[in-house]
């Protein structure tokens, strides 16, 4: 919206606004001196946060729904403390009830097959020192005795200095 100027710099920008909080939403302006004299005056809508939230929650929204019907569970684990949380689609998944505690890593290990625990503990341990995506699958046993093949794939991101964070 354009605003009545009468002059420039500091007085113009408050003005600019004031005008546009009382347009609605609201807006901050900043003032930035150039080498030439003039001014440069940036502004950023208020309204650009809340329509940025309200797409998040459209999207996580979305993700819900694909990962219901996609029959995909999200999990993570911490890198050096190895513990994590398991969405209730994971937990279904292995068998155990949403209601439960998070199995830490190794609880979850011991409930593999023996022949797939072998070889998925030092392959998964082996994925937490270098960012990347991996795959494996394997047999659990659920609460109830059943067995289950899941295929996972997780992603190692990094921290600081590319260092891994989180699975």
């Amino acid at each position: 919206r354009a605003a009545p100027w009468s002059g420039g710099g500091r007085r113009a920008a408050e003005r600019l606004s004031a005008d546009a909080a009382v347009g609605g939403g609201g807006c901050h302006a900043a003032r930035q001196p150039l080498p030439q004299g003039g001014v440069l005056l940036a502004l950023h809508a208020v309204d650009d946060q809340r329509a940025a939230r309200a797409e998040v929650q459209r999207l996580t929204e979305l993700l819900d729904l694909a990962r219901d019907f996609g029959r995909l569970g999200v999990w993570e684990r911490n890198v050096r403390t190895l513990q994590g949380r398991w969405d209730p689609q994971v937990c279904h998944f292995w068998g155990i009830s949403p209601d439960a505690p998070t199995p830490s890593f190794h609880e979850a290990a011991s409930r593999l097959a023996d022949e797939d625990r072998a070889e998925f503990e030092p392959f998964f341990l082996r994925s937490l020192q270098k960012p990347g995506r991996y795959a494996t699958r394997y047999r659990v046993r659920g609460d109830d005795g059943i067995w289950r093949r899941i295929h996972s794939h997780w992603g190692v991101t990094s921290g600081g200095a590319g260092r891994p964070r989180s699975v």
